[in-house]
């Protein structure tokens, strides 16, 4: 699965940015919110570790920053 997220400095698709303090709120925020869009980007302040949200619906640690801005 893939998706264009930016082009140029347009953004083509929407997609979610999420601050937690813990790891645990992640499934959180699978579980709370209706759908979270392929490719959305989580920061975890305890741990300060990146996540992305992949096309199995799971959030995925990321080595360096995750964001599309």
């Amino acid at each position: 699965m893939f998706k264009m997220i930016k082009k140029g400095k347009a953004f083509c698709s929407p997609i979610k940015n999420f601050v937690c303090d813990t790891e645990e709120e992640l499934e959180n925020i699978k579980n709370d919110l209706e759908e979270i869009p392929f490719a959305s980007v989580a920061y975890v302040t305890s741990t300060k570790k990146n996540y992305v949200f992949n096309g199995n619906k799971e959030w995925i640690f990321v080595k360096g920053v995750a964001d599309y801005v």
